[in-house]
């Protein structure tokens, strides 16, 4: 065989860009003469196609490397070659041909336009793709469904640049109603779909295509595919601020597009990575892979890759305080998103956005609002709603600071109104919570303009609609145990005048609103530094916690200024909120928290605290004055808690119906962490509410849920788990390898406005989501009908846990009033000597586990009299 001359290399490679091709095919794409086409075909790594007239491919072992070599020495030759080929089949195609010659045209040509498509992703380059498309279909009419479904993919997503979205979802109908067609053609009509959701702000509908592809492509091996829909994700989730999960789910794109050769899907990964790295602060590792993907896009001429690596990197100027390299960068990224060849939309809002920021932050007035008109006009086009209200937040800051104070405020509240339009049409309980996450500082701007202009109504009315929305919305569609939905329509946030009306005389509400809490480690603003002085006091609002202190006929509001996110736990504090119980600590909180409101609390028998945010750690009833006396006193106040004063007339309105019954179950557990009251307390709570006790088998559950439904009061005595990183998968144990966690309870849990007692340490614990929305066990039970809660939300001690449950059963039985009965209990357990202990457990408890019981006592006079023996017990509802 002739040896292949080196001069023949580079057409070696480029043979990489075809699927088939034969002599002709060569010729007039690669520009080679006829010998010069014979010796490339002599090559060994070229091989016949069988059954074929004069067709040829290269082997599938060389088609990676050669592909890898093309790339690195004619980075620019693949989209010319790809095109100049599909060109040449499609000019055969048009002509008169035998059908088997046809078919096998239309296979190659597909080829090339499938891969056309694919680079466009990154080149942007719609039309020359889409004008191929419409070709090849007037020479070919008679394609095949796959051939025409994959076709039907390639003007949808021209449709969907386009912004024309009614075709795209057309064409993508037209695809999936088909289910002959492969399930690789079916997830990539789910990544466009979701694409298009995507870039309408419709991110749970986006969300579920994703994942949808992703499933498919997995389950015939599509790297690239899974890779496509991971990276498609990891944008949902830096919309929504959730950048560590975007920084996951990018490394896991990286990985998958690394095993499909996706060279500039890569490269694409790569970016993502950089950019969600920017957002946490890690400036480092962000350039890092910026420049790594810049390496790959540059070369090809990827002007509009780099224009958004370009704005990224404007983007690092800004946060280092480089605000005339910014400037630069982001002037640069508009020529190229603006441009007919290059132009991509989103690029220019995102860029117009933070040239708005740097213009305001250089007080240049007028360049920043022309940056956000434009930007808005822009989202307005793309029907992106949710980049559409966050600009309009900052367009409503530019006018406050211009003195445009009405404006402002019309503009703001236009914004709230649209997000909320945005909540009501998604459906998903988590999507809620992380799209009003994202938006909390448009609320906090509003409550603090309403309460300058001296409209509290107006500002508790904002409050209001800023927390526990999602849960609000879920307990609309509350559905009945035979699955129909109770209520019919979402209620309405509270109003003051409503709230002041469900009061009694004596009660006063004291609801707390928190601004400027960052979560550690979750985004770049602690990472700003301290001499970026503009740009901090436009990202970073000044703390401070608002109260509104309510009575039935009063609202006063008192700022306190104090920053909440030192109340926030640690990552390694094993027990949240135990760090505050030091008596210093203690002190210090009531001079800060309550001390504002010491006149009324004089006067106030119920207290209703509507903590918010990091004030959810702490232990009110251990709150202590400067004399030593703490919250909870003989004298004082009744403690009830809620996550917000419209779920506390959820609670208030909620009226059991028929006979009153009780059950109980207890659950010691086993092993090194095993109790030795739980069973012994269900027994005893059912004696004194003469009900049901559970023994707690391993198929309690069952049984569990059925009583359950037709009690009044249901009480669970073992141990919680509490899983910070899937709240709603904490779980009460029941039964040895049984256990109920917080999904069931909201999916199979009936209760007819129940009290609920859970003696079980951490069983109030919950975590603090965006927006306030307390993802735990105590939304779960308040979702499944519970009027009232009584919880722990620290580590407690199994003595001093069963003595509180008992005595306060006991006085429930008498007062019937559930904020008095856990007043007097928590006194009595304060107080309360190691001889009355032994004379409440000897009636029940044998010798030996007495003996080790009481041994464990300290104090003889008081045993419990410390604040995490009683002050972790808190009632959540009505009193």
């Amino acid at each position: 065989m002739e040896q292949v001359p080196p001069g023949a290399q580079p057409s070696l490679a480029a043979c990489a860009t075809f699927s088939l091709f034969d002599a002709t095919a060569l010729g007039v794409t690669l520009n080679l003469a006829p010998a010069e086409v014979q010796i490339l075909l002599s090559d060994p790594q070229i091989e016949p196609v069988p059954d074929t007239n004069g067709m040829f491919r290269l082997q599938a072992h060389a088609v990676a490397p050669l592909l890898a070599h093309l790339r690195q020495t004619q980075p620019t030759a693949e989209l010319r070659l790809h095109t100049l080929a599909c060109q040449h089949f499609l000019t055969r195609l048009e002509q008169p041909l035998p059908a088997a010659e046809r078919e096998l045209l239309v296979t190659a040509c597909m080829h090339h336009l499938r891969e056309l498509h694919t680079l466009n992703l990154d080149y942007m380059r719609w039309p020359e793709v889409a004008a191929l498309s419409a070709r090849l279909r007037a020479c070919a009419p008679e394609l095949a469904s796959e051939v025409g479904a994959a076709l039907d993919l390639i003007d949808a997503y021209k449709a969907l640049r386009t912004q024309e979205y009614r075709l795209c979802q057309i064409l993508l109908a037209n695809v999936l109603a088909n289910p002959e067609l492969p399930p690789a053609l079916h997830a990539e009509a789910h990544l466009t779909r979701g694409l298009s959701a995507m870039n309408q702000a419709q991110l749970e509908a986006a969300q579920a295509a994703f994942s949808l592809a992703h499933n498919l492509a997995g389950r015939v091996g599509r790297h690239d595919l899974q890779g496509g829909a991971l990276i498609n994700q990891s944008w949902i989730y830096n919309q929504l601020n959730q950048f560590h999960s975007a920084l996951d789910c990018a490394q896991q794109a990286l990985w998958h597009f690394a095993q499909s050769n996706d060279h500039y899907g890569t490269a694409f990964a790569l970016y993502s990575i950089g950019n969600n790295a920017i957002y946490l602060g890690q400036w480092a590792l962000g350039q890092q892979h910026l420049n790594q993907a810049a390496a790959i896009y540059a070369p090809a001429g990827m002007i509009a890759r780099l224009a958004i690596i370009e704005w990224a990197r404007g983007f690092l100027h800004q946060l280092r305080g480089d605000e005339q390299a910014s400037e630069a960068a982001y002037l640069r990224v508009l020529v190229s998103a603006a441009s007919a060849e290059t132009g991509n939309r989103v690029t220019a809002i995102d860029t117009l956005t933070e040239l708005g920021l740097l213009y305001q932050m250089q007080q240049r007035w007028d360049a920043a609002a022309d940056a956000y008109r434009r930007a808005i006009e822009l989202a307005d086009l793309l029907s992106d709603t949710l980049r559409k209200v966050l600009l309009m937040y900052r367009f409503s800051l530019l006018q406050r600071e211009r003195g445009a104070e009405a404006p402002a405020l019309t503009t703001l509240a236009d914004a709230i109104d649209l997000l909320e339009t945005m909540r009501s049409s998604t459906e998903t309980e988590a999507m809620k919570i992380r799209l009003l996450g994202t938006t909390q500082q448009i609320y906090e701007t509003m409550v603090l303009a309403q309460l300058a202009q001296g409209a509290t109504d107006v500002a508790f009315a904002y409050l209001e609609r800023a927390r526990a929305r999602a849960f609000l919305d879920l307990l609309a569609r509350r559905m009945n145990a035979d699955g129909a939905v109770i209520l019919e329509q979402t209620r309405e946030p509270i109003s003051l005048s409503e709230l002041q009306a469900c009061l009694a005389p004596d009660a006063l509400v004291l609801e707390y609103y928190t601004i400027g809490v960052v979560a550690p480690g979750s985004s770049f603003l602690p990472a700003i530094a301290p001499e970026n002085i503009r740009l901090r006091r436009y990202l970073t609002p000044d703390p401070l916690i608002v109260l509104f202190a309510i009575t039935t006929t009063t609202c006063n509001v008192f700022p306190i200024r104090f920053d909440p996110n030192l109340l926030l736990p640690t990552e390694e504090d094993p027990v949240p909120g135990w760090h505050l119980l030091t008596e210093a600590k203690l002190q210090w909180l009531y001079m800060t928290l309550l001390e504002p409101v010491a006149p009324l609390l004089e006067t106030t028998r119920h207290l209703h605290i509507i903590p918010h945010g990091p004030l959810h750690y702490v232990p009110f009833a251990a709150l202590q004055r400067s004399d030593g006396r703490y919250l909870l006193a003989e004298d004082g106040p009744r403690l009830t808690y809620a996550p917000s004063a419209t779920i506390f007339r959820e609670c208030l309105e909620r009226r059991p119906a028929g006979a009153y019954a009780s059950v109980s179950l207890g659950y010691n557990g086993t092993g090194a962490t095993q109790l030795d009251l739980a069973e012994i307390e269900a027994r005893r709570i059912a004696s004194i509410t003469h009900g049901q006790v559970l023994p707690p088998g391993p198929d309690v559950r069952a049984e569990l849920l059925q009583q359950a439904m037709h009690a009044h009061h249901l009480h669970i005595a073992g141990h919680a788990t509490f899983d910070a990183a899937d709240p709603l998968a904490s779980a009460l144990l029941i039964g040895p390898d049984c256990r109920l966690d917080a999904r069931e309870v909201m999916q199979q849990l009936h209760l007819n406005a129940a009290l609920v007692t859970l003696n079980a340490c951490t069983s109030g614990l919950s975590q603090i989501a965006s927006g306030d929305e307390l993802l735990g066990l105590p939304r779960a039970f308040l979702y499944a009908g519970a009027a009232d809660i009584v919880c722990t939300l620290h580590e407690v001690d199994d003595l001093a846990a069963y003595l509180l449950m008992v005595m306060f059963h006991q006085n429930l039985a008498v007062s019937r009033n559930a904020a008095q009965a856990l007043h007097a209990t928590q006194l009595r357990l304060r107080t309360i000597a190691r001889t009355e202990v032994r004379a409440m457990l000897a009636p029940t408890v044998d010798s030996i586990t007495l003996d080790k019981l009481l041994n464990q006592l300290a104090d003889e006079a008081a045993p419990f009299g410390a604040p995490h023996f009683w002050a972790s017990f808190v009632l959540i509802g009505k009193p």
